[in-house]
């Protein structure tokens, strides 16, 4: 290939770069066509021993552009243009191209989108890294839930009665039917006191077989608890809930212990069970800011601490999870928290009392998992106060924060959004003829499926009294309340709050009617308006309703707890 003489100056790097097709470098030999001035052919001696310019040392060369001016440099055509390309992108790389106040060089990962920006807003479900952190939809997202196992079945604990469990039945959604999950929790009596199996992060079941074993009953390994530990069976607790570690996490006991005392155990990697010792004792009955499951968190009060109550977090996507104490920056005796959900990103935000004088009024704290320890806690940052309670507050995609007025002193049936951007609070009424709304969140987790949260108001208009709660669904684009009834198919129906032998959503590990969302359907329990104790799996799919009627499982009616992890 013809080759050409060009010689890099500093003009070359400061005058503006020609377009592609004001540049006519068509391979010819001719100076003309080539626009160099003032050459002549390569023919004579001087021009052809430049022309026969040895370039190997400019194929070796890694110093900086600057350093090639004014040294001659042989480039093939095909080498100038892609010099000139890389100029033109290394200059536009410093362009702000969408107005938004970064470049590519800035940071900005799609100088073409305003939306698009470095610590930005990342929006949940879009498939874009919109603040340019590397990560795409980091935000909490329920879409996958570990009700199910590996092979994804949904576990479901089931009886002839509201308050005794018969068995565990494993739920295919595939094939819609039921079958024995081979399970045999310890119980230490048959009424209150069994342990309760989990699924692991791992998709393998675990559980109590004894007070003193841990089976994973998939592959079918028992473990021992070491140095004195048993079950922990007592009234005020269910066991057994999930982690970001390799299997479920257990509550556990010594004798030693006072009345309420547990610590953690769990199986790791090697089927080894580890004990987490949190440094003190705590007990569920008094935790009101109830169990982060999905995402690895865990909040525990300290036992006997009231003035005010002390709350501690455990992070298990550590390696070596600790308690670590929370800082709420109130002394006053009542003060606790109320409600809480996951922000992503290790944050949480927190609904509290911190006035004596003012029980319903609740403060939104912020707090931040990965932030520095101060006094050998975690701080949290205040956000805003309503006069709200604050309940099932609930962090949805478009990040704002929703959450209801229940039993407050205004005593609404609104649904209240907070913007944290804008720092603007507004409510959403609720249907005619409805009262007591419930925002349904599995205890921190968001339900959200296609933009919808989920609502349980009660009608007393409907005449057939097991059917006065309703669902319904909040759009969170136009908060437009919708009910969940195509075609009328829940006519006869209803979305009942609490299932199984503890309906307190402040005992630990016990949720009132967990639901969830898996593979873009909504999965919760409903009751018939005949049979007391004759419930299904409602299926919802964003248009349809599909009921599962769990008696072709032994006859079995009743679910008295699903495995929430």
């Amino acid at each position: 290939m013809k080759r050409i003489l060009l010689t890099l100056t500093l003009a070359f790097f400061t005058l503006p770069i020609a377009k592609a097709q004001d540049i006519k470098l068509n391979g010819l030999t001719s100076a003309e066509s080539n626009q160099i001035k003032n050459v002549a052919e390569p023919t004579d001696n001087q021009d052809a021993a430049t022309k026969n310019y040895v370039d190997s040392n400019v194929n070796s060369f890694s110093g900086s552009y600057n350093d090639l001016i004014d040294v001659p440099v042989l480039y093939t055509q095909d080498e100038v243009d892609a010099l000139i390309d890389a100029l033109r992108a290394e200059l536009g790389n410093q362009i702000d191209n969408d107005g938004d106040g970064y470049t590519e060089d800035g940071g900005d990962c799609n100088d073409n989108d305003v939306t698009i920006v470095p610590n930005g807003d990342e929006i949940n479900g879009d498939g874009v890294d919109n603040d340019c952190d590397g990560e795409i939809d980091e935000l909490p997202d329920n879409s996958e839930s570990s009700f199910s196992t590996a092979d994804g079945k949904f576990i479901f604990g089931m009886g002839s009665s509201s308050y005794q469990i018969s068995g565990y039945y494993a739920f295919d959604h595939n094939t819609k039917t039921f079958s024995s999950a081979g399970l045999s929790p310890y119980q230490s009596d048959s009424y209150y006191r069994w342990t309760k199996p989990a699924i692991g992060s791992n998709g393998k079941i675990y559980e109590f077989t004894s007070e003193t074993v841990i089976r994973n009953a998939t592959d079918d390994v028992s473990i021992t608890l070491p140095n004195g530990y048993k079950a922990y069976t007592n009234y005020d607790y269910v066991n057994g809930f999930d982690s970001n570690v390799s299997s479920a996490v257990f509550l556990v006991r010594t004798d030693s212990m006072s009345e309420h005392g547990v610590h953690l155990a769990y199986v790791d990697d090697q089927n080894s069970i580890q004990i987490l010792d949190p440094g003190f004792e705590f007990r569920g009955s008094t935790e009101q800011m109830s169990l982060q499951y999905e995402n690895g968190y865990f909040f525990v009060s300290k036992y006997g601490i009231n003035n005010p109550e002390e709350y501690h977090v455990i992070n298990f996507n550590e390696q070596n999870p600790q308690a670590v104490k929370i800082n709420f920056p109130s002394t006053d005796s009542n003060a606790s928290p109320f409600s809480k959900t996951y922000a992503g990103d290790g944050k949480f935000y927190i609904s509290y009392r911190k006035n004596n004088d003012d029980y319903n009024t609740k403060t939104i704290y912020l707090l931040d998992t990965t932030a520095d320890l101060v006094n050998n806690g975690l701080n949290v940052s205040e956000v805003f106060t309503t006069s709200s309670r604050a309940a099932f507050l609930t962090y949805a995609s478009n990040g704002k924060l929703y959450y209801n007025n229940e039993y407050g002193n205004n005593n609404d049936t609104n649904i209240y959004v907070y913007d944290p951007v804008t720092g603007v609070e507004s409510s959403i009424a609720a249907p005619s003829g409805a009262d007591s709304p419930i925002l349904l969140s599995s205890y921190g987790n968001t339900v959200e499926m296609n933009g919808n949260l989920f609502i349980r108001y009660y009608f007393s208009s409907y005449s057939l009294d097991n059917v006065k709660d309703r669902l319904y669904k909040l759009n969170i684009s136009d908060n437009s309340l919708n009910e969940v009834n195509p075609n009328g198919i829940l006519n006869n129906y209803q979305y009942w709050t609490t299932y199984g032998p503890y309906n307190n959503a402040y005992i630990l590990n016990q949720p009132a009617n967990p639901m969830f969302v898996y593979d873009d359907k909504l999965y919760m329990i409903f009751r018939g308006s005949s049979d007391y104790n004759k419930h299904y799996i409602m299926i919802y799919d964003g248009n349809d309703v599909e009921l599962i009627d769990p008696e072709q499982s032994g006859g079995l009616k009743s679910f008295v707890e699903q495995m929430f992890m």
